[in-house]
C-alpha cells in the first residue's frame, strides 16, 4: 500500500524525491504520509565545473621577448553542498602549476583559480594535462584540462667546465707543459654561432679549437688549451666564447690558473709564432719579452661585437658627435649601462664596439654634440631605439625622428633627462610592447625614415593630399623632428632657435630633455615651439598644410587601426599580453599591440552575440561581452573560439545588459539598461548568481550606463535615470541607500564610473560635461563637478596606476581629457585632439601596460605614451594582495 501511495503522489507532483524503505518499515507509511509532503525539497548534491577545459599559449619567441607565459582555468562547486577536489600536476616540464595544485575543499558556489605556467626550455610543440578529481554526486567528477603551447627554437651556449686549474709543474724534474680541454655545446635547437678566443699571456695558449665554427643542435666542440709558462710563478688568465646564443648567455669566459716552480731549461732561440688576437703591447723595445714572476691579473674581455651606423641632422651628417651604446636599466627610467662609446667621422657613420648583454636586453643610442655643418654644436642630443641586442639590424640611423619615435613610445619608460631608459622584469611585456611600436608604427631604424605603416599614407598627407587615416600622426612626427632639427643645424645653444626650444620646455638643458618634455607635456607652449620650424624643413609632410588648424593643438601622436573585423567598435577591453579586443556588435576583433590584426577579417562571431555594448577580460583571458540586442552575455576563448552557446548566457534578471565587469572571485556583474531596473551576476561558467529579478533597491534607477568593482569586491553603478550612484556588496546586497543612493558633488546623469587606486570613486556626468568625486564611504568629495580640459559629453572613463582620470568625449570630434588624481586639468583647455579625419566623439576608452590610451567610437585608435602604465586586464589587480583597483605591472 505504501509503495503505491508513493507511486500515486510522485505522479501527481506532490513528491520531489524518492524514498527507498524495508518491508519492515511498511508501517510507518500511513503515518509519514499523514502530513503534507512538500514538492520544493532538493536532494543536497555537489557538482564540479571547470572552465575553459583546454588551454592554448602563445608562441613564445623565446630569442626576444618573455621566456614563459601564464594562463589559469578555475574549478568551481555549482552544487549545494560542499565538493572535495584534487587538482593534479603536469607530466612534462614545459609546463608547471604554480598555483591551484594539490586537495582542496569547496564549499557550495566556490571557486578556485588554477594558474599554469608554460616555460619551455626549447623550441618545439608542447602537449599536456592537468587532471582534476573530485567526489561530485552530480555530473562528471573527473576532468581534464589539455594544454598546448609552441616556442620558436632557440640556439644556446653551454660551456664545460667555466674554469681550468692546472697541476703545477715543476721545472727541475723535466715538467714543462700540461694539456687540458673544456667542451662547447650548442644545447639549444637552432644553429649556434661560436668563437673561442685566445689568452692574453704567453703562458696559456689554445692549441685546438680556436676560432670561429657553427654548432648544429646538441653538437659539442672541445678545446685543448696547453699551460706552458716561461718562468715560475702562479699565472692567471681567461678564454673568452663569444656566440649568437639567442638564450641564456652569449658570451661565457673560462679562467684558467697555473702554477710552476724551478728554473726552467733554456729557452730555444728559434721565435715560437702565436696568434694572438689583441696582442698587449710591451712598454720596452725589447725583443724578446721578460716573463715576471708575479701573478698576472684576469685581463678584461675585448669586445667582441659591433654596431655600425650613422648620425644626422635633418638631412646632414653630422662628424664628431660622441655615440654611446647602451643596455636598458631594470626599472622605470633607471639603471642603463654604457656598453661602448665611439665618434663619428666626416661623414657622420661610426662603428662602436661592445660585449653583449648574457641575455637578450634592449639597446639604444645616444649621440652628443658634433658638427651638423655649422660648426661645432654641444646642444645636439639624439636617441635610436636599437632594438634587441640578439637581433640588432646590420647598421641604424640616429636623427630627429628616431629621437622623438623614442621620446614618444617610451615616455613612461625613460627620465626626466630623457636619456636614461629602463622598464622592471615585470613589466617587460609593456616595455617590449612599447619598442615595437616605435620601429614597426613611427620609424625604420635602419633607415631614419618614417615605418612603412607610417611612410604608406606619405603621398596623402600634405598640402593637396586627401588627409587619411593616421596622416596626423606622420605630421606630427615630422614636425616635431623639424623641431630639433632648428637646433640642431644651428650654432649651439646661444643660438635663438635652440635658446627658445630649451626655455619652452621647462628650461631644458639638452635637446633630449626637450624632446621628452614634449612627449609627457604636450600641450604646453605649442604655439612658440612650433613656430622654431625653418621655412624649409628637412622632414615632410609636415603639419599645417592640410589640417584645419595650421598651428597643431597638442604635440600627441594618435594611431588608427583597420583589419580583423572592426567596424564601428563600441566598447574596448586590453588583454594580458596587450592586445586590445574590441565590440562590434555582431562580432569582437582582436588587433596585437602594433595594431595588426590577430581575428579574422569577419571578427570572432557566435557565442550569440547581439547588439554588443560592452566587453571585459577575466584572470584566464576570457572575454565577455553584453549583449543588449538579445539581454545575454558572450563569452569567448582567449583565442576567440566562442564558449557561450548560440543564444549566449541568459537568466539572472538579465535586460538590455549594457556594460560588464569582473571580480576577484571570477564572477561576472552586469548592468542592465532597460526593462529591469537591477544588476546581474553570473558565475565564471555563466550559471546565473542572481535571482530572476536581478538584485534590486540602493536607489537603482534606469538607464544603467555602467559598472565597476572595488577592492572590497563591492559594485557601483551610476544611475542616469536620476543622478545618483548605487553601490551593492559582493552578495548583491544595496549598501547605498533608497531611493536615490548616494548624491551630491555635482553628480547630474551620471554615464560612467571608475575607481582610482585609493579606492575613490570618479563618476562622468555626461548632461553637464563634468565629473565627481566620492569616498569608498559614497561621501561627495568634490563639491559641485569638475569641469574644464576639453571635457565635453563625457561617457567613458579610465583610471592609469597614477591614479589619473582619462575621459572620453562623446560630443567632441575625438578628444579625450586628462586629470590628476586632485582634479587639476592636465590636458590643456580643448583636451587632446585626435588626429582622424572626421572622428566622431569616443565611446570607451582603456589604458595598456606600456602607457597607451586607446580609444573606440566608430574607429580604433591610440593616443600613445600618454598615460602611466597599467596592469591589464582590469581584474589583474584585484587579484593582488592587497587587492587594488588599478596598479603598476
Amino acid at each position: 500500500m505504501g509503495v503505491v501511495v508513493l507511486e500515486r503522489l510522485r505522479r501527481l507532483g506532490r513528491v520531489g524525491f524518492q524514498v527507498l524503505f524495508s518491508a519492515a518499515a511498511a508501517g510507518l507509511i500511513g503515518t509519514a504520509f499523514a502530513q503534507d509532503i512538500s514538492p520544493n525539497i532538493k536532494v543536497p548534491f555537489s557538482e564540479l565545473a571547470v572552465k575553459p577545459t583546454s588551454l592554448s599559449f602563445i608562441e613564445l619567441n623565446l630569442a626576444n621577448g618573455p621566456d614563459t607565459t601564464r594562463k589559469s582555468f578555475t574549478v568551481s562547486n555549482i552544487g549545494t553542498e560542499s565538493l572535495s577536489v584534487t587538482v593534479g600536476g603536469s607530466a612534462t616540464s614545459a609546463f608547471r602549476v604554480l598555483s591551484g595544485a594539490g586537495s582542496a575543499i569547496l564549499n557550495p558556489k566556490q571557486l578556485e583559480t588554477v594558474t599554469i605556467e608554460f616555460a619551455p626550455t626549447n623550441g618545439g610543440t608542447f602537449s599536456d594535462a592537468v587532471a582534476i578529481s573530485s567526489d561530485a554526486t552530480k555530473g562528471e567528477a573527473a576532468v581534464t584540462v589539455k594544454l598546448k603551447g609552441s616556442a620558436t627554437p632557440v640556439s644556446q651556449l653551454m660551456v664545460t667546465p667555466a674554469s681550468i686549474v692546472f697541476a703545477s709543474l715543476n721545472f727541475q724534474k723535466g715538467s714543462t707543459s700540461a694539456i687540458k680541454s673544456f667542451s662547447i655545446k650548442d644545447s639549444g635547437g637552432a644553429p649556434l654561432s661560436v668563437t673561442v678566443g685566445n689568452p692574453d699571456t704567453g703562458a696559456f695558449r689554445v692549441v685546438a679549437g680556436a676560432g670561429s665554427a657553427t654548432l648544429g643542435p646538441r653538437q659539442s666542440e672541445t678545446v685543448i688549451v696547453k699551460f706552458a709558462p716561461g718562468a715560475a710563478g702562479t699565472f692567471n688568465d681567461a678564454i673568452l666564447i663569444g656566440s649568437d646564443a639567442t638564450k641564456g648567455k652569449a658570451a661565457v669566459t673560462v679562467k684558467l690558473k697555473g702554477s710552476a716552480t724551478g728554473i726552467p731549461p733554456t729557452p730555444t732561440p728559434t721565435p715560437t709564432s702565436r696568434p694572438t688576437p689583441t696582442p698587449i703591447p710591451s712598454p720596452t723595445p725589447t725583443s724578446t719579452p721578460i716573463p715576471s714572476p708575479t701573478p698576472t691579473p684576469t685581463s678584461t674581455p675585448t669586445p667582441i661585437a659591433s654596431l655600425s651606423g650613422s648620425v644626422q641632422g635633418g638631412l646632414s651628417p653630422i662628424s664628431g658627435a660622441t655615440v654611446t651604446l647602451y643596455q636598458a636599466g631594470n626599472g622605470y627610467g633607471s639603471g642603463a649601462k654604457v656598453l661602448g662609446s665611439v665618434a663619428t667621422d666626416s661623414n657622420g657613420k661610426f662603428n662602436v664596439g661592445y660585449t653583449p648583454p648574457l641575455k637578450p636586453a634592449m639597446l639604444y643610442l645616444l649621440a652628443f654634440g658634433g658638427d651638423a655643418g655649422s660648426g661645432s654644436n654641444e646642444a645636439i642630443g639624439l636617441m635610436g631605439l636599437v632594438g634587441m641586442s640578439n637581433a640588432l639590424p646590420s647598421s641604424v640611423m640616429t636623427n630627429e625622428l628616431t629621437t622623438m619615435a623614442a621620446e614618444l613610445t617610451l615616455a613612461q619608460f625613460t627620465d626626466s633627462t630623457g636619456q636614461i631608459i629602463g622598464a622592471p622584469p615585470n613589466n617587460s611585456t609593456g616595455f617590449i610592447n612599447a619598442i615595437k611600436l616605435a620601429q614597426t608604427n613611427l620609424v625604420d631604424i635602419t633607415t631614419g625614415a618614417p615605418a612603412a605603416f607610417l611612410g604608406g599614407v606619405a603621398t596623402s598627407c600634405g598640402a593637396g593630399g586627401t588627409g587619411q587615416d593616421n596622416c596626423a600622426a606622420l605630421e606630427k612626427m615630422d614636425t616635431l623632428a623639424n623641431i630639433l632639427a632648428g637646433c640642431v643645424e644651428s650654432s649651439g645653444s646661444s643660438s635663438s632657435v635652440c635658446a627658445t626650444l630649451f626655455s619652452k620646455t621647462a628650461n631644458s638643458n639638452t635637446m633630449l630633455q626637450a624632446a621628452h618634455v614634449m612627449a609627457v607635456n604636450p600641450t604646453a607652449n605649442v604655439a612658440d615651439l612650433f613656430a622654431l620650424q625653418s621655412s624649409s624643413p628637412p622632414f615632410a609632410p609636415w603639419w599645417g598644410p592640410n589640417e584645419q588648424a595650421y598651428t597643431p593643438n597638442d604635440w600627441t601622436v594618435q594611431l588608427y587601426y583597420t583589419g580583423g573585423g572592426v567596424s564601428t567598435p563600441t566598447a574596448i577591453a586590453i588583454d594580458t599580453m596587450g592586445d586590445a579586443w574590441v565590440a562590434n556588435g555582431s562580432s569582437v576583433s582582436e588587433v596585437n599591440p602594433v595594431g595588426s590584426p590577430v581575428s579574422p577579417s569577419t571578427g570572432y562571431t557566435g557565442g550569440g552575440l547581439n547588439e554588443s555594448d560592452d566587453i571585459a577580460i577575466d584572470a584566464a583571458g576570457n572575454v565577455w561581452l553584453a549583449n543588449y540586442g538579445s539581454s545575454s552575455l558572450s563569452e569567448f576563448s582567449s583565442l576567440g573560439a566562442s564558449v557561450s552557446p548560440a543564444g549566449g548566457f541568459t537568466g539572472g534578471g538579465l535586460s538590455a545588459p549594457s556594460a560588464v565587469a569582473i571580480d576577484a572571485q571570477g564572477n561576472v556583474w552586469v548592468a542592465n539598461r532597460q526593462g529591469i531596473t537591477a544588476i546581474s551576476e553570473f558565475s565564471s561558467t555563466g550559471i546565473a548568481i542572481s535571482p530572476a529579478t536581478g538584485f534590486t533597491g540602493g536607489g537603482l534607477t534606469s538607464p544603467l550606463l555602467d559598472i565597476a568593482i572595488d577592492s572590497a569586491g563591492n559594485v557601483w553603478v551610476p544611475n542616469e535615470g536620476d543622478g545618483g550612484i548605487s553601490e551593492f556588496s559582493s552578495t548583491g546586497s544595496a549598501i547605498s541607500p533608497s531611493p536615490s543612493g548616494y548624491t551630491g558633488g555635482g553628480v547630474l546623469n551620471p554615464s560612467a564610473i571608475a575607481i582610482d587606486p585609493l579606492g575613490d570613486v570618479w563618476v562622468a556626468n555626461e548632461g553637464v560635461s563634468s565629473l565627481s568625486e566620492f569616498s569608498s564611504a559614497g561621501e561627495p568629495i568634490t563639491a559641485s563637478g569638475i569641469q574644464g580640459s576639453g571635457i565635453y559629453g563625457p561617457v567613458a572613463l579610465a583610471i592609469d596606476s597614477a591614479g589619473d582620470v582619462w575621459v572620453g568625449n562623446s560630443r567632441t570630434s575625438g578628444t579625450i581629457s586628462e586629470f590628476n588624481s586632485s582634479g587639476e586639468a592636465l590636458s590643456g583647455s580643448n583636451g587632446y585632439i585626435s588626429g582622424k579625419t572626421g572622428s566622431n566623439g569616443f565611446s570607451d576608452i582603456a589604458i595598456d601596460s606600456s602607457g597607451n590610451v586607446w580609444v573606440v567610437g566608430q574607429v580604433l585608435g591610440e593616443f600613445i605614451g600618454l598615460a602611466r602604465p597599467t596592469l591589464t586586464p582590469e581584474v589583474a589587480c584585484l587579484l593582488r594582495t592587497p587587492s587594488v583597483t588599478v596598479c603598476l605591472p
